[in-house]
């Protein structure tokens, strides 16, 4: 009986050894190998990505979207995180972006769905003005000849006309009165510029019979656009002018 005790005892101190172990707590669990959302293919907007009225004046902005990355490295529905006064940057931003590929965010070597924030720059390369004008400047008879024509060509109306086509009549109605009064605002220094932009690309034979009051000759002449220096300046005021009221009006990203 003694014996049988002592085993009965050796058996239960085992059982309850075993179960002490048992009962510890389980080690940390392992953390997952990760990887975030990053660019394969990044998109850069193109010039025919900008915003019509955004182009038109040349009014630079960002976009900042917060986008779905999907599993399968494509772009999926994104939500405009800035304000883009209504000029259409975020939208156009959102066309930009689902144009890229990206590498998925990972857990353990698994791709699954993720958000990622990005901002797309919409910037305009600059124009540099054109060199001056280096020839010989025409003489008052070709000048009066220049105004005379141009007087009758209706240059200016046109140059605001020719915009319209680029915009939607929406776009045109919030634009067409900035344009207009910018041109109608700079319009004599517009056609003082173009008449001495036409007269300096006369050629000779037609010069002389400009001064003697006689009928023009048949000509041409190689086309010089350094000649145009006084308009391309006149347009840049122009310009710039429509893109300050416009945006006095309605608002623009800040520069």
């Amino acid at each position: 009986m003694r014996l049988l005790s002592i085993l009965i005892a050796l058996l239960l101190s085992a059982g309850l050894a075993r179960a002490h172990v048992q009962a510890q707590p389980p080690s940390p669990d392992r953390i997952p190998t990760t990887t975030s959302v990053s660019w394969d293919r990044m998109p850069a907007p193109w010039f025919t990505d900008f915003p019509p009225i955004a182009a038109v004046l040349e009014i630079e902005g960002r976009a900042t979207l917060r986008c779905m990355a999907l599993a399968d490295g494509s772009v999926g529905a994104c939500e405009a995180l800035s304000d883009d006064y209504g000029l259409g940057f975020n939208a156009a931003a959102i066309r930009v972006v689902q144009r890229g590929r990206v590498n998925p965010r990972t857990v353990d070597g698994v791709a699954e769905d993720a958000t990622f924030t990005v901002t797309i720059p919409f910037l305009f390369e600059p124009i540099e003005p054109l060199p001056p004008y280096e020839g010989p400047e025409p003489s008052e008879a070709v000048l009066a000849w220049a105004r005379d024509v141009l007087a009758h060509s209706g240059e200016a109306a046109a140059a605001v006309a020719d915009l319209r086509d680029s915009l939607s009549a929406e776009d045109w109605g919030r634009v067409r009165p900035h344009l207009e009064g910018a041109f109608r605002q700079n319009e004599a220094l517009l056609m003082e510029a173009l008449a001495f932009g036409l007269a300096r690309q006369v050629p000779p034979s037609v010069v002389a019979a400009i001064e003697a009051g006689q009928p023009l000759p048949p000509a041409s002449a190689p086309f010089d656009f350094t000649a145009m220096d006084q308009v391309d300046a006149a347009e840049r005021e122009i310009f710039a002018l429509a893109r300050q009221t416009f945006c006095a009006e309605n608002g623009c990203p800040p520069s």
